[in-house]
């Protein structure tokens, strides 16, 4: 087909980023607008994909996830080169409130989804392997954006989605799209200051803590108010030097919940904007020399803006209403803070929680 062709054209050009792409159009927002609603923040610069990339892999961090944004004729498309922000539901979801937005994602395994909402709400979203199974409200509402693609047969399907892309978000992807320099931001979601894990594989001897404490599996729900208490206070144990004076004067258990979600949604904002920062301190230095390594005085002092961020993070998870949850989350994040200290944290935490266990049961 027509569309097949030109994209299969466009992803064989050399300097065209196509191994692993996603791509999001959305329609009626302003590229800041986009941008916010896509976990970034308002562009400050422009830059290409390579730009990005460079940045990402020489920054002294964890890799950052950065995006491009290009206005086109009333909509905009979101660009991530081996991102996929586009591709979850909770993101389309968001940028789609009061509009549309498409969205197409594959990477060097082929992992792919086709996606599209509207209104808030998850319409359908699909692999493109079994376009016929989807997930969503109503996965049928794409077969007419799908009729005629040749999902499933033989031949490169990239160039089939972003044709599918181009039927149902309403943008001809172009090689400027995805070769030169647009507004750009970092990508900072709130899962990167929420890990998931369970408590008991971030403690030494956690399985032993559980059968000590006499709760089997009752240990990640924390059902019994003693198992509370007893997390409530290893919180207090794991955040022990990490957090400044002022911020241990509250006490957790004696806020409402309303004054508990505002202090953690501000902590929440400072860990954010405090990520960012690191990310521009890289950012710079590579406009500064090009192409080179970010390092130096400048890389190191993003990496510590970066570590100081997770401060902000365990301070939030310290306030989480769900003890367990804190007590997972404070673990995770300050081994990001002081990585140094991870094993002399977790130990006096098991000493917390055992001693508890043994002075409960006597």
């Amino acid at each position: 087909m027509r569309e097949t062709g030109y994209y299969a054209e466009l992803l064989a050009q050399r300097d065209v980023p196509g191994e692993a792409l996603c791509v999001t159009v959305v329609a009626g927002l302003t590229v800041d607008e986009a941008l916010v609603r896509f976990d970034g923040f308002p562009a400050r610069r422009a830059a290409t994909l390579r730009d990005l990339a460079e940045v990402a892999r020489a920054a002294p961090f964890p890799y950052p996830r950065l995006a491009c944004a290009v206005d086109v004729d009333g909509h905009i498309v979101l660009v991530e080169e081996n991102g996929f922000r586009g591709s979850r539901p909770e993101v389309l979801r968001r940028l789609s409130e009061g509009t549309s937005a498409t969205s197409v994602f594959w990477n060097v395994n082929f992992a792919n989804r086709l996606s599209y909402a509207e209104n808030g709400r998850l319409v359908a979203s699909v692999n493109w392997s079994y376009p016929g199974h989807g997930d969503g409200d109503d996965p049928e509402e794409l077969e007419p954006y799908l009729d005629g693609l040749g999902f499933g047969e033989d031949g490169d399907p990239r160039p089939k989605a972003l044709a599918f892309l181009q039927r149902c978000g309403g943008v001809r992807i172009t090689r400027e799209h995805l070769v030169d320099a647009h507004p750009a931001s970092v990508l900072v979601p709130v899962d990167l200051f929420e890990p998931r894990g369970r408590l008991g594989s971030l403690l030494p001897g956690g399985a032993d803590l559980v059968k000590l404490v006499g709760l089997p599996l009752r240990f990640e729900s924390v059902r019994s108010p003693l198992l509370r208490k007893a997390c409530r206070g290893a919180v207090e144990v794991a955040v022990d030097g990490l957090l400044p004076a002022e911020a241990l004067t509250v006490d957790p258990s004696a806020l409402t919940d309303a004054d508990r979600e505002l202090r953690r949604a501000e902590a929440l904002e400072s860990a954010r904007r405090g990520y960012r920062r690191g990310v521009d301190d890289a950012w710079a230095r590579y406009e500064v020399d090009g192409a080179g390594p970010v390092g130096g005085a400048a890389g190191e002092s993003g990496s510590a803006l970066v570590r100081a961020t997770f401060t902000h993070a365990v301070a939030r998870d310290r306030l989480h209403a769900e003890p367990s949850t804190a007590l997972t989350q404070v673990l995770v994040n300050a081994g990001k803070v002081d990585p140094d200290g991870t094993a002399a944290r977790r130990e006096r935490v098991h000493a917390h929680l055992s001693g508890f266990a043994a002075r409960s049961g006597e």
